[in-house]
């Protein structure tokens, strides 16, 4: 299975997440299965595209909810603790899906190369519904226990091109550059990790 596709677009999308504007500007998102065989869409519904408005479209239907709404950075922390990532692979995984969906749980890529699309908090192809159950990947938490499955419980983030496994060694040995841009979109948003909150019990 490879995990990366290339597709390319001038379309901009400059209010999205990095992982829906790399699906369009550079045509490259996590966990593509490249064996040439086409995959459903996710079975929640049968989206079409997400427009630059930020709005959701979905065939035969319209509009389906228009502007997605993102997380705050406290839920969001929230959301990948509960999910199992804890210690440095918390503030990872908070940084990957701000990096990559801005922390929308409910957005989806344009369509890929291969008629995949990418889902949710963090972009996960859903060439993976074989394997995990996709009635929940648009939703904050379904989408978190997934991404926690598929780093192998935290602790490899290759897919997502960081690090030096997997598809993150594909591009350090073939793209060295974007490998190094995407390593440094990640300490951006890492350096942006919320503190804990204490809860107020008054």
């Amino acid at each position: 299975m490879n995990y990366y596709s290339y597709r390319h677009s001038n379309r901009s999308l400059p209010s999205l997440g990095l992982g829906v504007a790399l699906a369009i500007m550079f045509g490259c998102m996590v966990f593509w299965g490249g064996s040439g065989e086409q995959n459903s869409a996710p079975t929640v519904e049968r989206v079409v595209a997400m427009q630059g408005d930020g709005a959701l479209r979905v065939a035969g239907v319209g509009l389906l909810r228009e502007p997605l709404t993102p997380l705050t950075a406290q839920r969001l922390r929230r959301v990948v603790g509960a999910a199992g990532f804890a210690g440095a692979a918390k503030r990872t995984a908070w940084a990957l899906a701000m990096r990559e969906s801005r922390g929308i749980p409910d957005i989806v890529s344009p369509i890929n190369s291969n008629g995949t699309r990418d889902n949710g908090l963090f972009q996960i192809n859903d060439v993976h519904q074989t394997n995990h159950d996709f009635a929940q990947i648009l939703t904050a938490k379904g989408n978190a226990q997934i991404a926690y499955l598929l780093s192998q419980n935290g602790t490899d983030f290759g897919a997502w091109g960081v690090g030096r496994t997997g598809w993150a060694e594909h591009l350090y040995q073939t793209q060295p550059k974007f490998w190094l841009y995407l390593q440094n979109e990640l300490k951006v948003w890492r350096a942006q990790y919320p503190k804990r909150v204490p809860v107020s019990y008054s």
